[in-house]
């Protein structure tokens, strides 16, 4: 998806995380937030993807990744143990609630055009279904409203919800490495989802 679309700077991709499956997700994405603040975000992402579910579980796996990339192990170690992303994880989670996502992934496919509706899919929606929206939106014209149309209700764009008060969770690090593509982009594709 990212080398079909990102890279032609039609699509801009956002990831967040929805870690609800175990203890091993919500360190997967604190893990890969890590390896952002080394500018190895989507390395990681995508080592995470293509090994979810095999290698056994824990931190010394995730560490074994970071090692793979060639990450500094101090800076990620450090990282893992202060839960310096704890914040951005949690940022994410209220994102994901607020929006109602309950499975991962969840994709919304949103277009720049306010008069344009967006489209969410909950599970895993195959690469021609996400394609087939994402060419509706750049090809087709946005529709006119007219006095006798009323332009279409649009999902609602995910937008931050404030950190829980709980003092315990450290504030959001701001962080722009979860997102390829040109903000300028005509489409947006949010992801929420989680890895084991």
């Amino acid at each position: 998806m990212k080398e079909a679309y990102v890279d032609t700077g039609l699509v801009n991709l956002a990831y967040f995380h929805f870690p609800h499956i175990n203890d091993d997700s919500y360190l997967s994405a604190l893990a890969t937030e890590c390896a952002g603040g080394q500018g190895e975000f989507w390395a990681y992402h995508d080592t995470l993807y293509v090994n979810q579910g095999s290698g056994g579980r824990g931190v010394e796996r995730l560490e074994g990744f970071a090692e793979d990339l060639g990450l500094d192990m101090d800076g990620f170690t450090g990282c893992m143990e202060a839960r310096t992303y704890d914040g951005v994880i949690q940022r994410d989670i209220n994102l994901a609630r607020q929006n109602e996502v309950s499975v991962t992934p969840t994709i919304f496919v949103l277009s720049a055009d306010p008069n344009r509706t967006g489209t969410k899919f909950d599970g895993s929606p195959s690469f021609e279904d996400i394609s087939r929206v994402i060419d509706e939106l750049l090809i087709a014209p946005a529709p006119t409203p007219t006095a006798t149309t009323l332009p279409p209700t649009p999902v609602p764009t995910p937008t931050p919800t404030p950190v829980s008060n709980d003092t315990s969770v450290s504030e959001p690090v701001a962080r722009g490495w979860n997102v390829l593509g040109s903000p300028d982009a005509p489409v947006t594709l949010e992801d929420f989802t989680d890895f084991q």
